[in-house]
């Protein structure tokens, strides 16, 4: 089994029954275990899986190289590339014009950290402005929302009708955003997946499985 060469990046031991596995973005190999299974136990599985790991793990190495090659020199907003510069002399840390987003050239060692922090506030201001919007055009009533950092949910919505909305989804084009913040007001009326909840979300985005084809197909560069 060693000739196969699979490593198990994090193990992480539950009350779990069954074993399963999991590949990050980043080609990383999770596998969550029951408290008692044996070392063997787990190692059979995990090679019994061999092909679909490195399957998985070949396909996210890839689009993490694509992401990190994207982002060498621009981000996305609202969808659109944004060129990033750096220039002397300028009164702001930051300026957005047109397509390019300009930094002081004196925080260039804290860009990323510094357009991170932007892209989060422009996603407060925006996120709770479009789901108010479409709450009252659609008649759904909510009752708090949270920008949130998650990193495998776009978004969230509990029996309270709290709803909480990735951040990230500043960076995506304005119907994929919207397809995220209906699906989250269908919530609301219906807490499950099932095909009453799937006819809300419909009636308002009649093309919404392209949409969310769309939003899974970018997903990876969408993680700045």
């Amino acid at each position: 089994m060693d000739e196969k060469n699979i490593n198990i990046d994090k193990l992480i031991i539950t009350d779990r029954k069954t074993i399963s596995l999991e590949i990050n973005n980043k080609g990383n190999l999770i596998v969550r275990a029951p408290k008692y299974a044996s070392k063997d136990r787990i190692l059979n599985f995990v090679f019994s899986k061999f092909d679909w790991i490195k399957d998985k793990q070949g396909k996210a190495i890839e689009k993490n190289n694509e992401k990190n090659q994207f982002y060498e020199n621009k981000i996305l907003f609202y969808g659109r590339e944004i060129e990033i510069i750096y220039q002397k002399g300028i009164d702001k840390v930051l300026v957005l014009n047109n397509n390019k987003l300009i930094i002081n050239e004196d925080y260039i060692n804290q860009s990323k950290e510094i357009i991170k922090y932007w892209l989060k506030k422009n996603a407060k201001t925006y996120l709770n402005y479009r789901t108010e919007q479409l709450a009252t055009k659609y008649n759904f009533t909510f009752n708090k929302l949270r920008i949130s950092n998650a990193i495998h949910k776009w978004g969230s919505c509990n029996s309270k009708k709290n709803i909480a909305l990735n951040w990230r989804l500043i960076m995506a084009d304005k119907n994929l955003s919207d397809y995220v913040i209906i699906h989250e007001l269908a919530h609301t009326l219906e807490l499950n997946h099932s095909k009453k909840f799937w006819s809300i979300v419909e009636n308002i985005i009649p093309n919404y499985k392209k949409i969310k084809y769309e939003l899974r197909n970018i997903s990876h560069l969408l993680d700045y």
